[in-house]
């Protein structure tokens, strides 16, 4: 089922719930989510989309912390979870992202050090 789908496309809807830990069995490229109402933790299998280059989950409700397993997902170069209610600290982890050139974590409640320098491919830091 949806064996050729490659971008999920939902922003600026009025989405509400969570993130359905499902997802995880497409073969995704694109996620954007952003300007919905979704809520709660982003669920753990999004880390098994290997092929996973955008995720957009901005300005929604979500909650929780961001992953180390982000961090394995060495294709992404779109990583925004700008404007949620995401807590802890950013992990050491996605330094291992090379090819990032985007990443936005504004307007949480994160805290703590990350060595954003380390993120050589970055045009945007937010």
């Amino acid at each position: 089922l949806f064996s050729y789908l490659k971008n999920i496309l939902f922003a600026e809807n009025l989405f509400s719930g969570f993130i359905p830990s499902e997802i995880a069995k497409l073969n995704l490229e694109d996620i954007d989510l952003h300007s919905n109402f979704l809520e709660g933790p982003i669920p753990s299998q999004i880390a098994l989309l290997s092929n996973l280059v955008y995720f957009d989950i901005t300005s929604n409700r979500i909650s929780g912390t961001i992953m180390s397993e982000f961090g394995k997902l060495s294709n992404l170069y779109f990583l925004s979870f700008a404007g949620n209610k995401i807590s802890g600290f950013i992990p050491s982890q996605l330094s291992l992202l090379k090819r990032l050139n985007f990443f936005a974590v504004d307007d949480n409640q994160l805290r703590g050090d990350f060595k954003f320098w380390e993120l050589t491919t970055l045009t945007y830091l937010g």
